[in-house]
């Protein structure tokens, strides 16, 4: 199940970034500050998670889409947005994990580019600077950023090959889907099943079906995942 909240659709001119779609996933309820109330919510000096995510994005991608998937406490989420965006309510975030986020927001979105990003992760605007979108890509970090529990990946001739925990490079939880790959992820949600899933599971199955994600590590990248409070900065 679904709600849709349409506050506002940017238009999308033709521009380098044109149709491409932000799609941020704060579903997730963060079991181990659940009381705090919604991750994307908290406070990184003067402003929360999310502010500082749409902020970036929109000074780089002024005429794209952004659509921002919601779940736990959604009512808090909502009341906070102030940005011109779709928000796209998970009412099965309890039950369903991050894979099924992301099939409510490309199904609710108007353009045949996606980049999805994570919401409890912290970036600057050098991450999302001089990327080439034309082809499908994941961003990684080789420099110790991201907490060596989460999930890395194997590259060979800068494509990613396999995503799996204990890996030394890491996925840094945003990925830039088109063309073939985005075709690829489309019909793996037309199986049952993939609800419970996590995105990187369904980036192998797309790798596993001959899709090409190549890797990109931005120069000047900073980027960190909020796990805890003593992660924020």
């Amino acid at each position: 199940m679904q709600a849709v909240h349409s506050r506002h659709t940017t238009c999308i001119k033709d521009t380098k970034d044109d149709r491409i779609t932000f799609i941020v996933l704060s579903a997730g309820v963060g079991n181990r500050m659940r009381s705090y109330g919604p991750k994307c919510l908290f406070k990184t000096s003067d402003e929360t998670i999310l502010d500082r995510q749409l902020s970036i994005i929109n000074s780089n991608f002024a005429n794209s889409e952004t659509i921002l998937v919601v779940g736990f406490e959604s009512h808090k989420v909502i009341k906070k947005i102030s940005e011109n965006i779709r928000v796209v309510e998970n009412q099965l975030y309890q039950t369903t994990n991050s894979s099924e986020s992301l099939r409510l927001a490309i199904n609710n979105s108007i353009g045949d580019r996606i980049f999805f990003i994570h919401g409890d992760l912290i970036f600057n605007k050098e991450t999302l600077k001089n990327l080439d979108f034309s082809r499908s890509f994941i961003i990684v970090d080789s420099k110790n950023q991201i907490q060596d529990d989460e999930v890395g990946v194997t590259i060979v001739n800068n494509r990613a090959t396999f995503f799996s925990y204990g890996l030394d490079t890491k996925w840094c939880q945003m990925a830039y889907i088109r063309g073939k790959e985005l075709s690829i992820l489309k019909s793996l949600y037309n199986k049952t099943g993939k609800d419970k899933l996590y995105t990187f599971e369904l980036l192998n199955m797309i790798i596993e079906k001959k899709g090409v994600l190549m890797t990109v590590e931005p120069k000047d990248m900073y980027i960190k995942e909020i796990d805890s409070f003593k992660d924020l900065p």
